[in-house]
């Protein structure tokens, strides 16, 4: 019998042993703080260079970057040196902030062919902007996508981290396990401007995209199912009646190949409203659309040039002839003409 039970203990450790080697690696906690058990294995960049101006030198406050493939998504960290004589922005930003402030930058082309970047980028105050690169430099930002951040703050500097998921663009199938992507990371300092990049591009130049630095990851997949409702009231004063409404969006996003996108009686309330804009020129002012279900990966459908503001689908543009004549249409608020 002890021969057995030596066997049967055997096995056993084999299965604790087994059971230990094929548990997924610990996946990184975006907390804004570095731990290198959670960033082992990553791609780890140094080589930034001043880009604005563009000089080409190392930048006089060192920045360190992180890019790391996770199955939860594309993890990505900066380490930016600030010493205490450097002056530090405490300028808190909405969404897709034009201040200048302190801010980390992370560009990806995910089919690494120079058509198409997304932007994210982080203040040291985690307000966070994200866009578009389409036509190699235009910058579009009405696109936002729904990814994790977090900051902290030292004497001797700041850091930020991001997680990307796979479901946040489409995105082609990867090779062999793995996908070829092309990327640019940055830091800015707010109080001088400078920006230091890596690799040394510029948006300022007619190729941006297309001078992303490619890298290999390894390929995970992520399926989204996301349906947002709504629900509107209204109550008038003078006539002492009700109105309610509702509706909802939906996405799905069984992976990067594939996206379904469908809105069932879209509120056009749910956004800010437009800037008042008094415009006698024969040409129309150009209002972008602010509703999340008509910027979703709109950027495809831009062929802007520098004179214009040209788009294949343009869904403010409502309507039927002109305002109050023949078969006009009640237009969306803030879809009229301007």
């Amino acid at each position: 019998m002890r021969p057995i039970q030596n066997r049967s203990r055997c096995r056993l450790l084999g299965f604790v042993l087994l059971a230990v080697l094929t548990v997924p690696a610990l996946a990184v906690e975006i907390d804004g703080r570095i731990d290198p058990a959670e960033w082992q294995g990553a791609q780890r960049v140094t080589d930034f260079k001043v880009v604005q101006p563009l000089t080409g030198a190392a930048p006089a406050h060192p920045v360190e970057g992180w890019i790391l493939a996770t199955p939860e998504g594309l993890a990505v960290a900066w380490r930016v040196s600030m010493p205490p004589d450097v002056p530090r922005s405490r300028q808190p930003v909405q969404r897709d902030f034009e201040a200048q402030v302190d801010r980390v930058n992370f560009n990806i082309d995910f089919d690494g062919d120079g058509r198409t970047a997304y932007n994210f980028c982080i203040s040291s105050t985690n307000g966070i902007g994200d866009g578009v690169f389409s036509n190699e430099n235009a910058f579009n930002d009405d696109w936002d996508g729904n990814w994790k951040h977090a900051v902290s703050e030292d004497d001797q500097g700041w850091t930020a981290e991001a997680l990307i998921p796979w479901y946040i663009a489409p995105m082609r199938q990867g090779t062999d396990g793995r996908r070829r992507v092309k990327v640019n990371m940055d830091r800015v300092i707010g109080a001088t401007g400078e920006r230091a990049a890596w690799p040394a591009v510029t948006f300022e130049r007619s190729r941006f995209v297309s001078d992303f630095i490619p890298i290999e990851v390894a390929e995970y997949s992520q399926s989204l199912l996301a349906v947002t409702p709504y629900v509107s009231g209204l109550y008038d004063n003078v006539d002492g009646r009700s109105d309610f409404d509702g509706g909802a969006d939906l996405f799905w996003k069984p992976n990067g190949q594939f996206q379904l996108s469908a809105t069932l009686n879209p509120d056009f309330g749910q956004v800010e409203s437009d800037d008042l804009v008094v415009n006698f020129s024969a040409t129309e002012t150009f209002i972008s659309d602010k509703r999340p279900f008509f910027t979703e990966n709109q950027g495809i459908f831009e062929y802007t040039t520098p004179s214009d503001f040209s788009q294949l689908l343009y869904t403010r543009r409502g309507g039927g002839g002109g305002a109050g004549g023949p078969g006009a249409r009640r237009r969306p608020p803030g879809g009229r003409r301007r």
